[in-house]
């Protein structure tokens, strides 16, 4: 296919009488041989797929009644009926493997310059027809032009804020005819290529780090003064400024880095699916999140997937689609790419593991409304949450009356405001360090334990009749260690390390 434009190479004009077609398409099997240059196969292809094209639908009745192949009723030449016939016989005329895999390597690699022009559809008597690759210079970024303009959160449905396509060829019939009738089919082989570890960052960098070490430096520097420094420099002209790019080592990363948790997030697969935040719920409520970076904002309430588009730093609520909520498996995907998950209080979750989410700047599971209350939350897990800074499990007050007791934070080093009000938790173990200013602990409490935070500004205890074991080891002269000394039973055991009384 030779360019992009022309109603041909976007399957709306089925007219080959002539040599006009030429200008289209050109034979490559060999191009030297006119023998060829037969458009008779490809013009019934052609005629085919324009008479999907859901655009050209004309709204009269049918000559007879259509069947696709869900057992629907056609009697109208309307949009969906177009669409149904597409997917009805799209399997007639092509390999859907090749078809389904070419729409997937372009879409993951933003080639915008390969769905129309550099498309290379090949078919060979007697078989249907497949899609192979032909020009992938467009890709990681790249447009048509050879500038560095794409980031990595663009479909084949956008537009540049000046109103042209992202994709040379967005309105061909045949992609989007194959997007929309196949999406379950496109969806269900990505997920294949990446489960089965076909298809991954790791896979596709390794793969362009050992082609691109075949070259010297040198090689990089000289092709870059030939093609794009000697024109400025010798001719005046910097025209090819925007191509130089060097190797492109570190921008592949990062592009390729996001662009497949981007993918994985729409398709719901790869990593997307181990990168969660699981919770169980006791009552019916909504997640609402905030990515931190542009993902699609995913969670699976029950079996119900709820999805949408979405863009670093906005909130998107993501609406409960079950009638009841009871000991409901809640999985928020994409954990790590998310800053905020909301108010989580209103699920009143009985386990809760964000460790994954290692972006959240807080966490929300209680509430300190005197008429709130959760009995159910009994497990608690959080990782290396380096960024957050307000964990709140007020009210909570199951927490710490099953197998766990107490709760480990240790990870989350740069915490600063901890609310376990209402719980019946024996311990939290703190950061040795840290940035830690306000610590509300249950009167249930056996081990207080504060190791060199000293910034803290406000310690809450009810009680100390519990306490067992108090190390405080270079706090803050706002922990009154000489009044907690006096509180606590006379069988304590003590440390403490650097007070001045």
């Amino acid at each position: 296919m030779k360019n992009n434009t022309s109603d041909r190479v976007l399957w709306k004009n089925d007219d080959y009488s002539g040599n006009d077609w030429l200008n289209d398409f050109e034979a490559r099997y060999p191009d030297t041989d006119p023998a060829y240059e037969d458009p008779t196969n490809l013009a019934a292809l052609a005629a085919w797929l324009k008479s999907t094209d859901r655009t050209q639908a004309t709204g009269n009745a049918l000559a007879t009644p259509y069947t696709d192949v869900d057992g629907n009723t056609h009697t109208t030449d309307d949009a969906a009926y177009r669409l149904a016939k597409f997917k009805t016989e799209c399997a007639d005329h092509f390999e859907m493997d090749s078809a389904l895999f070419y729409y997937i390597f372009t879409e993951l690699f933003l080639m915008v310059d390969s769905r129309a022009k550099n498309a290379f559809p090949s078919h060979l008597s007697g078989s249907k027809w497949i899609w192979l690759p032909y020009d992938f210079d467009t890709a990681l970024g790249i447009n048509n032009e050879g500038a560095l303009v794409f980031s990595y959160n663009l479909e084949d449905t956008d537009q540049l804020p000046g109103g042209a396509d992202v994709f040379n060829g967005q309105q061909s019939v045949m992609w989007n005819n194959l997007r929309d009738a196949f999406g379950a089919e496109i969806k269900a082989m990505y997920q294949t290529l990446r489960s089965a570890g076909a298809l991954s960052y790791q896979k596709v960098e390794a793969a362009f780090e050992e082609h691109q070490a075949k070259w010297g430096e040198a090689i990089f520097n000289e092709d870059a003064w030939f093609k794009y420094l000697a024109p400025l420099v010798e001719d005046g002209s910097g025209a090819y400024l925007a191509m130089l790019q060097g190797s492109k080592a570190e921008q592949r990363k990062w592009w390729l880095y996001n662009r497949f948790r981007y993918m994985d997030s729409k398709w719901n697969a790869g990593d997307a699916l181990s990168d969660v935040i699981q919770l169980r719920g006791y009552a019916k409520a909504n997640v609402t999140v905030t990515p931190y970076a542009d993902v699609y904002a995913s969670v699976k309430y029950g079996s119900y997937l709820v999805q949408t588009r979405g863009t670093r730093n906005t909130d998107y609520t993501l609406i409960c689609p079950l009638d009841n909520v009871n000991d409901t498996e809640i999985y928020i995907y994409s954990a790590s790419q998310l800053s905020r998950v909301g108010d989580l209080s209103g699920l009143k979750v009985g386990f809760a593991d964000l460790s994954m989410a290692t972006k959240l700047s807080e966490i929300k599971l209680g509430d300190n409304n005197p008429v709130y209350v959760n009995p159910n939350l009994k497990e608690l897990y959080l990782g290396n949450n380096t960024l957050l800074k307000t964990l709140d499990v007020r009210n909570c007050s199951g927490l710490g009356t099953g197998d766990m007791k107490s709760v480990s934070i240790t990870g989350c080093v740069g915490i600063e405001n901890v609310y376990f009000d209402g719980t019946n938790i024996t311990g939290v173990e703190l950061p040795n360090g840290g940035v830690l200013k306000v610590l509300h602990l249950p009167g249930t409490i056996t081990n207080l334990t504060i190791l060199n935070q000293t910034a803290i500004t406000e310690l809450v205890v009810p009680s100390y009749d519990s306490i067992t074991t108090l190390w405080l080891d270079n706090v803050s002269a706002a922990v009154d260690s000489l009044a907690i000394l006096n509180a606590i039973p006379i069988a304590s055991r003590v440390r403490l390390i650097g007070v001045h009384w």
